[in-house]
């Protein structure tokens, strides 16, 4: 069995590292006579603050209100596109009325054309005639302005003047015909020039539709691309401004009524797993129950290991006896402390939440493998956590 200078020489090691850790809290801390310039530079920190945050609601009042309006303002937009659609509509049936309207007078057209051509064949053909009877009658103009006279008996002569009289009575319908033909072709004419003035006009009047359409589609589309942008730019400042009050909400909760003194016997666990008893370590080796005030758990490998309250991580390196250590800073003086953590995912400087994640178990020789070594200090003294965390033994 050893003998009682062992056990001596053991709890002299044990006071010397405990001593050791608290020296390097105290100059990780600055805690001591720079208290009074601290607690101004708190005092000026939480008035600065609280300003800030009046600032800042302020702005975003200002801005929820505008983003509201602009919201009104697209809802508008959007019952005017529905009224728009019915316009819209009404003009697309309009074109439409129109262009069947154009179709029609494009047939017209094209039946006047149809009868132009016809009757300018008939005119051809009317005047082809008329020049073959000119020539059959010209030898009997030629003796007529000779003085000749024919020498032909009665029967002769009753055939030469029936002959002629038909000839001039077919000459003058003719020339009747294609006076008839010509005064049709002046009014085909005529209204080829009517039907091509309205189609023109139809499809002026169509295609000035179509562009009125087209102007306050735009014009929609412009005003709402910019009411929505400018809406969408006051949600994202708006977004900008009420995470930078929760920010600064946090850091005067941290700073005043938000402090861990309130929360004593509600504060959670640091890690999830099985507590034991001093009497439950193991005592193989010198540095692997580090201290009597904190608390020792058992857990898996790797398991994650949490803030028991907001605070500023004030240290994190590897401290011999203990592994690696991460110390948060909860404010008036009080810390909390994790040792043996296998890796850390947290900086000095940092600012963490309450149940925000600070690093991993590792392996505590004092359990036998994995597991964490916790404890909650008021300046430099150790206190009891049982009255301070909500676990049971």
């Amino acid at each position: 069995m050893p003998s009682r200078n062992f056990f001596a020489v053991t709890a002299m090691i044990h006071t010397a590292l405990r001593a050791i850790v608290l020296c390097l809290v105290s100059l990780a801390l600055g805690v001591g006579s720079l208290a009074p310039s601290l607690a101004q530079a708190k005092s000026n920190e939480l008035s600065t603050l609280k300003k800030n945050v009046s600032s800042q609601k302020k702005q975003a009042n200002k801005l929820r209100s505008q983003a509201q309006k602009l919201s009104q303002q697209e809802k508008r937009l959007h019952k005017d596109l529905a009224k728009l659609e019915h316009s819209l509509k009404s003009l697309r049936n309009s074109v439409a009325a129109k262009e069947k309207d154009l179709d029609t007078t494009e047939s017209q057209l094209a039946r006047t054309q149809m009868q132009r051509e016809k009757t300018e064949q008939s005119i051809a053909e009317a005047e082809k005639a008329l020049g073959k009877l000119v020539q059959a009658m010209w030898p009997l103009k030629l003796d007529a302005l000779k003085g000749k006279k024919r020498s032909e008996t009665w029967a002769e002569s009753d055939r030469h003047f029936v002959w002629s009289s038909s000839v001039y009575a077919e000459t003058r319908r003719v020339l009747e015909k294609l006076d008839s033909q010509h005064k049709a072709l002046a009014e085909l004419e005529e209204t080829h020039t009517v039907l091509l003035k309205n189609a023109q006009k139809q499809l002026d009047s169509i295609n000035a539709t179509k562009d009125g359409l087209l102007q306050k589609r735009l014009q929609f589309a412009q005003n709402l691309r910019k009411v929505r942008a400018e809406r969408l730019s006051h949600e994202e400042e708006l977004s900008s401004v009420i995470s930078a009050i929760s920010t600064m909400n946090y850091r005067i909760k941290a700073l005043t009524g938000g402090n861990i003194k309130a929360q004593k016997g509600l504060l959670p666990s640091p890690v999830s797993g099985k507590r034991l008893s001093s009497r439950q370590l193991s005592h193989d080796r010198l540095e692997a129950a580090p201290g009597r005030h904190g608390l020792s758990f058992r857990t898996v490998d790797g398991a994650p290991v949490n803030a028991i309250f907001a605070g500023r991580v004030v240290h994190n390196n590897i401290l011999r006896g203990y592994g690696r250590v991460v110390i948060l800073s909860h404010g008036d003086q009080y810390y909390s402390l994790y040792a043996f953590l296998s890796e850390s995912n947290v900086s000095v400087g940092q600012n963490l939440q309450q149940g925000q994640t600070l690093g991993w178990t590792g392996t505590y020789p004092a359990v036998d493998g994995p597991g964490l070594y916790f404890e909650l200090r008021f300046g430099q003294k150790a206190i009891n956590p049982d009255k301070w965390l909500t676990l049971r033994r």
